[in-house]
């Protein structure tokens, strides 16, 4: 279609005539209009909207500039960035008739917003104006931020189905043509407990083809609904989750997100076409208004974020981005970044409760041996999940525990309650009540606590201080951290369903972390999702996250997860490696390995030893203790310096920086063969000499090489890890 082709009206002529050549550069933040293109550019993106509101959006790295996905054609194959659909039909063809921009100063620094005003095209038979607001700013060149409001300028009132936002249509052969559309790696944030689904890099052209097969789920969802017909992921055992989707190729990547600060329900579907082009997007299907004529309705805050390598420069993105609209990260102490030892696994392998007292001082001896600080009472210490009850074994244990110099920590489980326990049964109206008047219950057999009544937030404050004073607890460790479900208790009288889910984290965990904090400064809050990805609103409430269950749920889990964590929780952040024997036992590599693993890759020693360990074992594990102390590598700065998915087939590069010295390590996928070849040593100082050591066996040296890119040979097997630190020889 020509761009003027089906505009008849005469303003919208005049319009274009008068912006031809308008232009204006504010700093590094450039706009202008000539002839039909709106032009809007930072120093890493541009944005050119076209005449009904299509928006190209470019990667700027330096000298270069690509994109990556279909602009429009006359077909129905491509959308813009952001429309909408009234009873399945898309209505997504608008008229720009007016725009303009203005400095702004927001939480997020200084900018500038364009403001772009449309009409529906009529061959869309209906009167709605779009007003499509993007926002720049000098502090992050590489986002644009986006909100769509939508005008109802006719007499009917209208139905809205969906509202779509960030919608792109990717292929990677417009970059490099050598290559097909879907040749793509993605990661995809939401809360869908499957081994299948989380934290793992997925290969879209060989996981994803045109004949049906797709994964609307493989980020669905935010609010824990899945796709289709597939049921709904509270049903599922899901939610929670972070509402972001990075899809990425060697030479640029994509990262969508939404930028609320209290969880909205969406969807990030990613799917392929009939043409195996890639297609993603954030969906809203719930909770939105009535759209009565003469009403506005708005859409959530969203970002696009253009980039390099993998998905991680994005994720940074919109951590830094939420923590300037208010969602800051916590401060981090020395005891969130201690190794330690916890009683799970003792219901499995001993046939005994997680806190069984005389099984947990059977271990001492030995975790004494190895130099571990910390012990932590797994599940059920205090009965059932709601009843914190004063037991004199369990205040005995804590006093000898804390007497010996451990820091002690105990499970909890606020929010939940079991219905065997007495709150429950004391306060049934307080509950989440699901569609058919049920009270909601979820696999574990735990009932939901609404957030919104008045006394849940004043009874979890007496109980945190019962468990840091009375008990004397040092960390909490809070289990099954996912979403709240929404509420359909009518006699709580929400504005919606989802208002449960929407003030979970501030009135349940972020009332926790507060007391907590009062109490005891220096307190660990340990926060695990259980084998579901992270919500970022509950990160300002730990300070100390795990990767959630790698040795059931994920064979990437640890280095996808952990470089994923960092991204969000922050590159020093306290990350917990979790479960190492687990993972020796179900996924069978060697505990060498596994210690490598959780190392190599800046987390924090979690072990669970059930059995007495043999003198080899000990030997073992000592040393990798050891290192761990010795070398605190958890608490230093991770890079980004690799693209994960592309470098050197499935080598998966992690490293850490310490003052000057640099620690490498290289892993292969645990299914895979041994690789031999060179690896390009990123991050050197340029003109530097460096030593590199196995750290791991005695600080072996292995060679010299000089900075800022060595090439180095090695050979990595899928059992044994490849561990070494870069030590500069001379100073700057």
């Amino acid at each position: 279609m020509k761009p003027f082709e089906k505009i008849k009206s005469f303003s919208y002529v005049f319009y274009f005539l008068t912006c031809v050549l308008i232009s204006q550069v504010y700093a590094t933040i450039d706009y202008s209009v000539i002839g039909d293109k709106i032009t809007f550019n930072n120093d890493g993106i541009k944005l050119q909207i076209d005449s009904l509101m299509f928006c190209k959006v470019t990667y700027v790295n330096g000298s270069k500039s690509m994109f990556m996905h279909t602009t429009r054609v006359d077909n129905d194959n491509t959308r813009p960035s952001h429309f909408l659909s009234i009873k399945g039909d898309d209505i997504y063809r608008f008229v720009v008739i007016k725009n303009s921009t203005v400095p702004i100063t927001t939480e997020l620094g200084t900018g500038y917003r364009l403001r772009i005003e449309g009409n529906a095209h009529e061959q869309h038979n209906v009167s709605i104006k779009k007003i499509l607001t993007l926002e720049l700013y000098d502090k992050y060149p590489n986002v644009a931020i986006a909100k769509v409001e939508y005008v109802n300028t006719g007499t009917v009132d209208l139905k809205i189905t969906t509202l779509w936002d960030q919608v792109f249509r990717l292929d990677r052969s417009l970059v490099n043509p050598s290559v097909n559309s879907n040749e793509l790696k993605a990661v995809g944030l939401g809360g869908v407990h499957t081994n299948e689904l989380n934290y793992q890099i997925r290969d879209l052209s060989k996981e994803f083809n045109s004949s049906g097969t797709n994964y609307e789920n493989l980020n669905d969802f935010y609010t824990g609904g899945l796709s289709g017909d597939i049921a709904k992921g509270w049903e599922n055992w899901g939610g929670g989750g972070t509402p972001l989707l990075s899809v990425w190729g060697g030479e640029m990547a994509m990262t969508i997100g939404q930028l609320e600060t209290t969880v909205k329900p969406v969807y990030l579907p990613l799917k392929t076409d009939d043409e195996n082009k890639v297609f993603m997007t954030i969906k809203q299907v719930d909770d939105i208004p009535n759209f009565t004529a003469g009403s506005t309705l708005s859409s959530y805050k969203t970002m696009i974020c253009v980039h390099s390598l993998d998905f991680y420069n994005g994720l940074r993105n919109y951590s830094l981005i939420m923590q300037d609209l208010g969602l800051m990260m916590p401060a981090f102490t020395q005891n969130d970044y201690s190794e330690y030892w916890c009683s799970f696994g003792a219901a499995d392998r001993k046939g005994i409760s997680d806190a069984d007292i005389p099984y947990i001082r059977s271990r001492i001896d030995q975790i004494n041996e190895l130099g571990i600080s910390t012990i932590n009472i797994d599940s059920r210490c205090f009965g059932p999940t709601g009843d914190y009850l004063i037991e004199d074994d369990l205040l005995a244990l804590v006093k000898e525990l804390k007497d010996d110099g451990f820091n002690v920590g105990g499970w909890v489980d606020f929010g939940w309650a079991h219905k065997n326990s007495s709150i429950y049964k004391s306060n049934k109206s307080s509950y989440i009540l699901d569609k058919s008047g049920n009270v909601y219950t979820d696999k574990w057999g735990r009932v939901a606590i609404c957030p919104t009544q008045s006394g849940v937030i004043d009874s979890m404050k007496a109980t945190v201080a019962l468990v840091l004073d009375t008990y004397g607890f040092d960390r909490l460790f809070h289990d099954g951290t996912l979403l709240c479900p929404p509420c359909y208790n009518p006699a709580h009288n929400h504005a919606s369903p989802h208002e449960s889910e929407e003030l979970w984290w501030q009135n349940t965990i972020g009332e926790v972390y507060k007391t907590a904090k009062e109490i005891k400064p220096d307190v660990t809050l340990e926060l695990c999702a259980c084998g579901t990805a992270h919500s970022f609103h509950h990160l300002p409430y730990t300070t100390h996250i795990t990767v959630s269950d790698p040795d059931v749920f994920s064979k990437r889990c640890h280095e996808v997860n952990g470089k994923i964590m960092k991204a969000l929780f922050g590159p020093r952040a306290p990350v917990n490696g979790d479960h190492i024997e687990g993972c020796g036992e179900y996924l069978h590599p060697p505990m060498d390995y596994m210690f490598s693993l959780v190392l190599g890759n800046g987390q924090v020693y979690q072990t669970y030893f059930w059995k007495d360990l043999a003198t080899s074992e000990m030997t073992l594990y000592k040393k990798w203790f050891d290192l761990y102390r010795e070398h605190m590598i958890a608490k230093e700065e991770y890079l980004n310096l690799y693209n994960f998915g592309y470098e050197n087939g499935s080598v998966y590069p992690v490293v850490i920086k310490k003052d000057r010295e640099l620690f490498y390590a290289f892993y292969r996928v645990y299914d895979s063969t041994q690789w031999s070849g060179t690896i390009d040593l990123l991050g050197l100082e340029e003109g530097v000499v460096y030593t590199l050591v196995d750290y791991t066996n005695d600080n072996s040296p292995l060679g010299i090489v000089t900075g800022p890119v060595a090439q180095w040979e090695m050979t990595i097997d899928k059992n044994k890890p490849v561990l070494f630190k870069a030590v500069p020889k001379t100073s700057l």
